[in-house]
């Protein structure tokens, strides 16, 4: 019989690479919303969503990045309902593997329980939110305790996640554009040691998902243990051998969903969409126009 090509989700990372230069407000502002819109997405049921937030625990700008992604659940994103089975289960079970935790109502509560978030700062690495996939609205950071450069940081970030976080599916990578050039080296050995099926440099992991050129799956797992799942879908060219996709971005860009508008927001999903239907230069300059358009729309709840 033919082996089943199945694909699950994972604890997947966002890797924040500390920059050379101090990040703006609006740069710090913008990460944390870029992190936030796809963790509350469908209520957090998207296997590709971002749980885990790696950080330096020398990063200097640490605890303002970290405060403006609390913002950014409390106050600058809707209050989404989470409602797939078994979600009030695992938000138990999260609330008391880590107590201090922080329980998070945005929009003052409205929509009740449901839209509740759990933010889990400074988790240890290996402990429960390493190696259980949420499913829900649950944000978890981990700070390691290297050097701040991007030659110290990015390969312990990378061993970290390869060998602590529970999934194989994707991975995030922030980067500031002068970082990145710096430390271009350093970068594409991460990206290569990174052992995840959709990598995304200053996107979003979730983006690679409804881009049919490229893969999308769990990277190279075999065996009787499956965590992402086996083989990959996607691949209308036909490509043989793929170990993983890589999609690239600029650290800022219009292209990166930001759910301050609802409306907004709504229109770049279906824009998404019509890409991926119809992946044509006209489409995509369009979808760019209009993503352009709405990004300057103010908050709407």
């Amino acid at each position: 019989a033919a082996p089943l090509t199945a694909e699950c989700g994972g604890v997947n990372p966002v890797i924040v690479v500390p920059g050379d230069r101090p990040w703006t407000d609006s740069e710090l502002r913008h990460q944390a919303m870029q992190i936030v819109t796809l963790g509350k997405y469908m209520g957090g049921a998207v296997c590709a969503r971002p749980q885990m937030i790696v950080t330096s625990k020398q990063w200097k700008q640490r605890d303002q990045f970290l405060d403006y992604v609390t913002r950014a659940i409390k106050e600058d994103t809707p209050a989404i309902p989470s409602w797939y089975p078994g979600t009030e289960k695992r938000f138990q079970e999260f609330s008391s593997e880590y107590p201090r935790a922080q329980i998070i109502e945005p929009e003052n509560g409205k929509g009740g329980p449901a839209c509740r978030a759990l933010y889990i700062p400074g988790v240890a690495p290996g402990s429960y939110a390493c190696t259980h996939e949420a499913f829900c609205q649950v944000f978890a950071e981990c700070p390691l305790d290297t050097n701040t450069t991007a030659a110290e940081f990015l390969p312990a970030a990378v061993t970290f996640c390869n060998k602590q976080l529970f999934g194989s599916l994707c991975a995030t990578v922030l980067i500031d554009n002068d970082t990145r050039k710096a430390h271009d080296g350093v970068l594409k050995q991460a990206i290569a040691d990174l052992k995840y099926g959709g990598i995304s440099v200053n996107g979003n992991g979730a983006m690679l998902w409804p881009q049919a050129h490229i893969t999308w799956g769990g990277c190279e797992e075999e065996g009787a243990t499956l965590e992402s799942g086996r083989g990959n879908f996607g691949n209308i060219f036909g490509f043989q051998n793929v170990a993983k996709s890589i999609i690239y971005d600029s650290f800022v860009s219009p292209s990166h969903p930001i759910w301050k508008n609802k409306y907004a927001f709504g229109q770049t999903l279906a824009g998404l969409a019509s890409v991926a239907l119809n992946p044509s230069w006209l489409n995509h300059i369009w979808f760019l126009i209009k993503a352009i358009y709405y990004s300057f729309k103010s908050k709407d709840f």
